[in-house]
């Protein structure tokens, strides 16, 4: 019984170990997630800001500014995500599905829309 004592302390001192780590994990995602919305809100402001200074005379103003929104919060403050916390492949799923949806809005609320 005194040969198994060793074992099982080093058992519980890795699974502790795993325990922190996942705790870790879970905080450090829930960081990723904050600089992400952090992202994504700062890519709303701009698109917002630029809305509100009006057209700038070139072509399809709107379809531009859209398009710059949606690379901006899709696309650069998606790949935020990859990492630890997620694989590339799982983010280019998640930002496919994402587009998917903005397309179909662009392509019924803008006019100068063209996917």
């Amino acid at each position: 019984m005194l040969n198994m004592f060793p074992l099982s302390v080093v058992g519980i001192f890795v699974f502790s170990g795993m325990v922190g780590s996942s705790r870790i994990k879970r905080d450090d995602c829930d960081a990723v997630m904050g600089r992400f919305q952090v992202c994504t809100n700062r890519a709303y402001h701009d698109y917002s800001a630029a809305f509100q200074a009006g057209a700038d005379g070139r072509a399809d103003w709107m379809a531009r500014k859209s398009c710059n929104y949606m690379t901006a919060a899709v696309e650069d403050c998606g790949n935020l995500l990859i990492g630890d916390c997620n694989t590339a492949e799982e983010v280019t799923m998640m930002k496919d599905h994402q587009l998917k949806g903005i397309l179909v809005q662009l392509e019924s609320s803008v006019q100068e829309w063209d996917s």
